[in-house]
């Protein structure tokens, strides 16, 4: 794919985006970077590294009929936690390892705190 005029050829050209929803678990989209020219290229193997990230959308809580805002975490593609699941002989079809949420507060006297959650999720067949 040729670079548009005027910008960086080695940027990456194309994002590709895939959503999947799964009805008894989270919805997970991952937004992926197609390679830049050169491997070599520290932008590309930054991309390359971030190519594996997704967004899950955690479950909520609220009752039915009422609003919460949405919650996300992001995960990274772990093919090596579904391997060994898979070894220990569990069927996992997809394995989102570490995954990392961040929430913060910030109370009414201006002090900030925070939690931060760092999980594996699986789906299993």
């Amino acid at each position: 794919m040729k670079a548009p005029s005027g910008s960086d050829p080695l940027m990456p050209q194309r994002f590709a985006y895939a959503a999947a929803a799964d009805p008894a678990g989270p919805r997970i989209s991952t937004y992926a970077l197609t390679p830049a020219q050169d491997d070599r290229d520290a932008l590309t193997l930054r991309a390359k590294r971030w190519s594996s990230a997704t967004l899950v959308e955690l479950p909520r809580d609220a009752a039915p009929g009422t609003y919460q805002r949405p919650r996300y975490a992001l995960g990274f593609r772990s093919e090596v936690l579904r391997s060994w699941l898979k070894e220990a002989g569990v069927d996992a079809h997809t394995c989102i390892a570490p995954v990392l949420r961040l929430r913060t507060k910030l109370s009414s006297e201006g002090d900030l705190s925070g939690a931060l959650w760092l999980y594996a999720r699986c789906s299993f067949n």
